[in-house]
């Protein structure tokens, strides 16, 4: 997760979402991974302070600052290595993950904060302008 003043992810070169200020989510899923432990990052995004404040002091929500949340789904956070090429052997099957970021966004979109994502499964130019840098990362 990054905090951002913006981001978007192009599809073919066409922009296909896009936000200001806001955190950057690039999401990958195990083999094991539920909805329900998707539901207690997104909970713990919300009422994370990581935006600054009037004296500069990481004390606000994304909520406090009006932000947005993009969401990338990315299997290559579950990459490996074992010698020289990645493996993928702990990211969850693709028609698993798909069904299961479908129904992340589906849940995540009820909770009043905009959110924007990219396309399972597709080749995507995902342009990052990290504030700080500021970045996590989160692994239950």
């Amino acid at each position: 997760m990054q905090r951002v003043t913006g981001a978007s992810v192009e599809v073919g070169g066409e922009i296909v979402s896009s936000i200001e200020v806001g955190i950057v989510v690039l999401l990958g899923f195990c083999t094991g991974d539920t909805i329900l432990k998707a539901s207690r990052l997104h909970q713990r995004l919300l009422t994370w302070r990581v935006f600054k404040d009037e004296g500069g002091k990481m004390n606000l929500s994304i909520r406090d600052v009006g932000g947005s949340l993009l969401v990338i789904p990315q299997f290559t956070v579950y990459g490996d290595f074992s010698g020289r090429r990645p493996h993928f052997l702990n990211a969850m099957p693709p028609n698993e993950a798909s069904h299961l970021f479908e129904g992340v966004i589906s849940d995540w979109a009820s909770h009043g904060v905009p959110l924007k994502t990219g396309i399972f499964g597709a080749d995507m130019a995902v342009s990052i302008h990290n504030h700080g840098p500021v970045t996590w990362c989160w692994d239950e």
